[in-house]
């Protein structure tokens, strides 16, 4: 495996475990975490990109 790939590989696990925790402690299903977690990235990547024009 190369580096890169690695990297992203851990990236996403720790973030699989961390939302995995997460719906556990709310109550929730993972997908449903898992989705307000993506809407959030969604949303923070059009502010950033918003604020640079």
């Amino acid at each position: 495996m190369n580096d890169d790939y690695t990297d992203t590989y851990y990236e996403l696990r720790y973030l699989t475990l961390e939302l995995m925790k997460l719906s556990y402690r709310k109550g929730k299903p993972f997908r449903k975490v898992a989705k307000e977690y993506i809407r959030n990235l969604q949303y923070l990547y059009e502010l950033i990109d918003r604020m640079q024009r």
